[in-house]
């Protein structure tokens, strides 16, 4: 659940400050909806909230522009783990039929790993920015995803803060508190 993240984050910062491995002024959290964005390589996007700027920008995905992906751009439901080619992105095999090892596929540029496929990835935003109740917001697709415009950078998945999937995670940021 995204509760679960936050709280994996708090737990990591706080071990990592006893150890003497983090500062008072730095934490782990997830990152926000913009900078998720930013990570998948979009230009700033219009739009208050996540589902203001959900599919605003099209044809860039976190690997780059072209469709279907090239091989080994991320995890996504493919010919390694529907043979028969019904529910996958075509002509595609990344060779792991479900999930793989946190990265096990290329690196962007940036050394950046997994931002497109093996899970969705929760953001800290909520999906119409009304308090913490309201549904939660992931990113990035997983190795289910074979939709090419629930790959594209700037699709967002509402989600209940509460669900537990068995192809959603999240990334851990390092930032200054209060950034």
């Amino acid at each position: 659940t995204r509760l679960e993240a936050e709280l994996f984050c708090r737990w990591l910062t706080e071990r990592e400050r006893a150890q003497g491995l983090l500062s008072e002024d730095q934490e782990y959290r997830l990152p926000t909806d913009d900078e998720w964005s930013m990570a998948a390589y979009l230009p700033r996007e219009r739009g208050n909230t996540p589902a203001e700027r959900n599919l605003r920008i099209e044809g860039i995905y976190p690997w780059g522009f072209t469709w279907p992906p090239l091989t080994q751009q991320g995890n996504f439901a493919d010919l390694s783990a529907d043979p028969e080619g019904k529910q996958v992105v075509q002509k595609y095999n990344d060779g792991f039929p479900g999930l793989a090892e946190t990265g096990s596929l290329k690196s962007d540029s940036r050394g950046l790993h997994d931002l497109a496929g093996n899970v969705w990835e929760w953001v800290a935003d909520s999906w119409t920015g009304k308090g913490e109740d309201a549904d939660g917001v992931v990113r990035g697709g997983s190795y289910l995803t074979f939709e090419r415009k629930e790959l594209l950078a700037s699709y967002r998945r509402p989600l209940a803060v509460q669900a537990r999937e068995p192809d959603v995670g999240f990334r851990v940021l390092l930032a200054n508190v209060g950034e």
